[in-house]
């Protein structure tokens, strides 16, 4: 007999089901790892835009994939629309390359529309076969992650890389003299008066101020409303550090970062910032490499989609682009009439940070 595949919405009683498919598809996770992917989950239930839409496909009982839509709020010029993030994708092993994501993904998003949802996005590995099963699917790329790099102390960088300690602190020496001078030269920030940047624990109603001054830099764009700020940052359990520049009571503009070891160096990632002005931006970014040298960490990394403007002031601080190292690829999906194809297609047009994808 011909077993029977169904796709339907998560419902409770699921968990044990859940549970399986995660310790399927993580074979190596620790359970505190496992436990930590649970708490995540009713975590991104929790979102200020108000649900999260989950998705399974079941066969005798048994949850063989699923896929989730985290809903948000996104701007679009002058009006914000409900959207909503693919995330949480998974397949059990033994029934991949059957076109089981696929059917969830195809599903998910047209019950999504119906509910009111006017644009999907996702990030997909580069070029990977997800990547090319989306745009048969209607789906359209707007760019890749530019991963955008400072190095802090390259001695920590080649010594992960090169055995020989001595010849690791050689490579350091020359690399730092010739960066220091001629690459990664950095401007220092203007003396702005008044301005001070501190660290804090969670967002206030000051940050709406801020977001009202600043929205319109942005076509399209994660609304930062302080609901929204909060939950992902202050309350996700993620160790996010958070700074805002303020003059007097006023925010000008926050950063969002995270200390990360990865592949034996710390790595301070930069998940989000917003400012008011280009010289608020360069002080705050100014900020993130002091914070990257008090734990010794090896590089900043910076991944986004943005206009050039929004990039020559971090090139201005001494970052630059790693045109080798590629970032997962945005995709969109949404209904033509809502914006030109052109438009949404110019990755110009967006502000995407590591902060607005699940991914990173």
């Amino acid at each position: 007999m011909e077993k029977k595949r169904t796709i339907r919405a998560y419902k409770d009683g699921d968990e044990g089901e859940i549970l399986r498919l995660l310790r399927a598809v993580y074979p190596d996770a620790s359970e505190d790892a496992i436990e930590t992917l649970l708490r995540r989950r009713q975590w991104a239930s929790e979102n200020p835009a108000g649900r999260v839409d989950s998705w399974v496909t079941e066969e005798d009982g048994r949850i063989l994939g699923q896929y989730r839509l985290l809903w948000m709020d996104l701007k679009l010029k002058n009006h914000v629309l409900k959207a909503a993030q693919g995330m949480d994708e998974m397949t059990h092993p033994d029934y991949r390359r059957q076109g089981i994501n696929y059917g969830l993904a195809r599903h998910a998003v047209a019950e999504a529309g119906r509910n009111g949802v006017q644009i999907v996005f996702g990030f997909v590995e580069h070029a990977s076969p997800a990547y090319y099963a989306n745009l048969k699917n209607g789906w359209f790329f707007v760019g890749t992650m530019r991963q955008l790099f400072k190095p802090i102390n390259w001695k920590n960088l080649f010594r992960s890389k090169v055995n020989n300690p001595r010849v690791a602190t050689i490579l350091a020496v020359v690399a730092t003299w010739l960066s220091d001078g001629m690459v990664f030269k950095t401007r220092n920030p203007s003396v702005q008066q008044g301005l001070f940047i501190e660290q804090i624990k969670s967002f206030d109603e000051r940050i709406s101020s801020l977001w009202a001054r600043v929205a319109d830099r942005y076509p399209i764009m994660v609304a930062r409303s302080q609901r929204y700020l909060n939950w992902r940052y202050a309350s996700s359990g993620q160790n996010y550090r958070i700074f805002i520049a303020r003059r007097s009571d006023e925010i000008l503009g926050y950063l969002i970062l995270r200390h990360q070891t990865t592949h034996g160096i710390v790595v301070t990632y930069i998940f989000d910032i917003l400012a008011e002005s280009d010289e608020v931006m360069h002080s705050l970014v100014s900020r993130a490499a002091e914070d990257s040298r008090s734990v010794n960490a090896g590089m900043i990394l910076y991944p986004l989609i943005a206009h050039k403007s929004h990039c020559e002031i971090l090139k201005r601080n001494g970052f630059l682009s790693l045109p080798f190292a590629k970032g997962r690829d945005f995709l969109i999906y949404c209904d033509p009439s809502l914006m030109s194809r052109s438009f949404a297609k110019g990755p110009q047009n967006w502000l995407i940070q590591a902060g607005d994808s699940d991914k990173y």
